[in-house]
C-alpha cells in the first residue's frame, strides 16, 4: 500500500489557522504510525480527525487506504473519486488514487432494498448510515458481507433485516413495515373503522354496550329539587277513604219489635181474664187438665 506524505503547511507559524494546521500534521503523522502497525480503525479515527481539521487530498488518499481495508469500499470509493478529480491535488496522489480506484470498484457490491406495507413517516438506515428515500428500489452500491437494514420511527426499531452481499454481486431485500400507531384522539365513538371485517359487518364501537344498557335517568330540574327541599311547598296527602264499620245489632231489650209483642200480648191476657171475670157462674168449672207452666189462678174463691 503506498502511503503519501503530507506536504508542508501553506500557513506560517503565528499566522490564522497555524494551530489547526499543526495538530492536524500531528494527527496524520499517528495515522501514518498506527497503519504501519495494521491498527486499521485507529488509523481511519486519526486520519479523519485530521482530514476534519485541514481538508488535504494527500490525507483524503490515506483514509481511504485504510478504509479499504477495513472493507468499507463504499466510502473509500467516494474518497479515492474526489481525489483523482482534484486539479489542485498533487500528481502523485491523483495517480494513486485512479490506480487504487480501479481495484476497488470491482469489489463493490449492489444492494436493493424494497419496502413493503405502509413505510409513512419511517426512515432506513443501512448499517450506520441513513439511506436516503430515492435510493429505496433501486440497486446502490454496497459493501460486501453481511449488511443491516433497519427501519426507524423516531427512536424505535419497527423493522429490520439482515441481508448477505458478496463482493462484485448483487443482493435484494423485502421488509414488512407496520403502518404507523392512530393516535387515541382519533377515534370517534360510532366511527366505522376502516378494515374489512369492520366494513363487512357494520360494527361500531360501543354499539353492543348501548343496546344492553336501560335508557339513562334525566335529572330533575334545580327548581323541583329545591321545591322538594321546602316543607311548606310539598302537598298534603290525602286522606285515605275507610270502609265504615257495620252497625252493631242492638240488644233484644232496646228493640222496637220485641215491645211491640210484649204489650200485645198484656192486651190479650187482659181480655181473656175480663171474660172470665163477667162470664163466672154458680158452677164451678172443673179444673185445667193440662201442663200449663205457671198454672192459671182462678179469681173469686
Amino acid at each position: 500500500m503506498l502511503w503519501l506524505a503530507i506536504p508542508a503547511p501553506c500557513a506560517a507559524q503565528g499566522e490564522p489557522g497555524a494551530q489547526e494546521t499543526a495538530a492536524a500534521r500531528a494527527l496524520f503523522e499517528e495515522g501514518v504510525g498506527l497503519a504501519d502497525q495494521a491498527r486499521w480503525p485507529e488509523a481511519a479515527d486519526r486520519f479523519r480527525r485530521s482530514l476534519s481539521m485541514r481538508p488535504s487530498p494527500v490525507v483524503a488518499y490515506n483514509l481511504a487506504s485504510a478504509l479499504v481495508h477495513l472493507e468499507r469500499l463504499v466510502e473509500a470509493s467516494e474518497l479515492l473519486q474526489s481525489v483523482s478529480r482534484d486539479e489542485s491535488a498533487p500528481e502523485e496522489a491523483r495517480a494513486a488514487a485512479r490506480a487504487l480506484l480501479e481495484e476497488v470498484q470491482p469489489r463493490l457490491g449492489r444492494l436493493t432494498v424494497h419496502l413493503d406495507g405502509d413505510p409513512t413517516g419511517a426512515a432506513v438506515r443501512l448499517d450506520d448510515r441513513v439511506l436516503p428515500a430515492e435510493a429505496v428500489g433501486v440497486a446502490i452500491p454496497a459493501d460486501p458481507g453481511t449488511r443491516t437494514v433497519r427501519v426507524v420511527r423516531g427512536e424505535e426499531v419497527v423493522a429490520q433485516a439482515d441481508v448477505q452481499v458478496a463482493e462484485g454481486g448483487a443482493a435484494e431485500t423485502r421488509i414488512e413495515v407496520p403502518p404507523p400507531p392512530v393516535p387515541e384522539e382519533s377515534f370517534r365513538p360510532g366511527e366505522v373503522l376502516q378494515g374489512e371485517d369492520e366494513q363487512e359487518t357494520g360494527y361500531r364501537p360501543g354499539d353492543a354496550l348501548r343496546s344492553e344498557l336501560p335508557p339513562p335517568v334525566e335529572p330533575p330540574p334545580p327548581e323541583e329539587v329545591a321545591r322538594a327541599a321546602d316543607p311548606a311547598d310539598v302537598e298534603p296527602e290525602p286522606a285515605r277513604s275507610e270502609p265504615l264499620p257495620p252497625e252493631p245489632r242492638g240488644s233484644i231489650w232496646t228493640n222496637a219489635w220485641f215491645w211491640g209483642g210484649v204489650g200485645a200480648g198484656v192486651l190479650v191476657s187482659g181480655a181473656i181474664v175480663l171474660a172470665l171475670v163477667l162470664g163466672g157462674g154458680s158452677e164451678q168449672p172443673g179444673g185445667i187438665g193440662g201442663t200449663l207452666d205457671p198454672p192459671l189462678i182462678e179469681i173469686g174463691r
